[in-house]
């Protein structure tokens, strides 16, 4: 058995990759356990999250062991570490994160940072939020339900029409573990609207698109269109 404690306590990146590749070559070899000991999110990132056993104080002060495989299947453990790897979602985050927010698709996962820190002033990661995107994909929901399952606290936005979606039915998030009530949240839905694009304009809309995609500058003797024509236009074809 091979013990390491704080391996890589003063390294820069580049040697903390190099201890980490010792450390699997001897993990490899028949007959050779190893722990190590380490505050490094970089080294905690570096393995399987089954592999990962995190040590906590309790309030009364005693030492608890967590692991998030819980008592399911080695199966189960590498599915579901093989989707939060997919989705984005590191070992140090599963393990620390307060909140994880699963949205439904690429757009939500875009612009939810940016309307949480207008909103809160402050970027999720600060707030202690992960987010990652189900894409309609039936194995985030799962991961929806372990995370549940062993206690962190877990919020399902999807767009008002997902109810439909074979993903998303209410059988499917109870059987997740999920609260209706108090963890799923259905955009747009109490305005009347079908999904989150709904909730915003048309010329709100052409005025990102403009901003994100300028018309380029007329060359000499070219006619030239004002802004506001062009965000009238994209509207037009917006709403079109």
């Amino acid at each position: 058995m091979v013990v390491y404690d704080e391996p890589d306590t003063h390294l820069d990146y580049r040697h903390q990759r190099t201890v980490m590749d010792i450390i699997r070559k001897q993990c490899a070899l028949p007959h050779v356990s190893v722990i190590v000991a380490t505050h490094s999110m970089n080294l905690i990132d570096g393995v399987d999250i089954a592999d990962v056993v995190h040590l906590k104080l309790s309030d009364s002060g005693r030492t608890l062991v967590e692991r998030l495989d819980g008592d399911t299947h080695d199966g189960i453990d590498f599915h579901l570490g093989q989707i939060a790897a997919a989705v984005g979602l590191r070992n140090s985050v599963l393990l620390h994160e307060r909140c994880f927010l699963a949205v439904e698709g690429p757009t939500e996962q875009q612009c939810v940072p940016l309307l949480f820190r207008l909103s809160q002033g402050l970027p999720l990661q600060a707030a202690g939020i992960a987010l990652w995107a189900c894409d309609n994909n039936e194995g985030a929901l799962h991961l929806a339900g372990y995370l549940v399952k062993h206690h962190r606290t877990v919020m399902l936005m999807v767009d008002a029409d997902s109810r439909a979606n074979k993903h998303f039915r209410t059988e499917k998030l109870i059987k997740a573990g999920l609260d209706l009530t108090k963890q799923v949240s259905y955009v747009g839905e109490s305005q009347g609207y079908n999904e989150l694009e709904e909730l915003f304009s048309d010329l709100q809309w052409a005025a990102a698109a403009n901003a994100h995609w300028p018309r380029p500058e007329a060359s000499p003797g070219a006619p030239t269109t004002s802004a506001s024509t062009g965000a009238a236009s994209s509207a037009s074809a917006s709403s079109t």
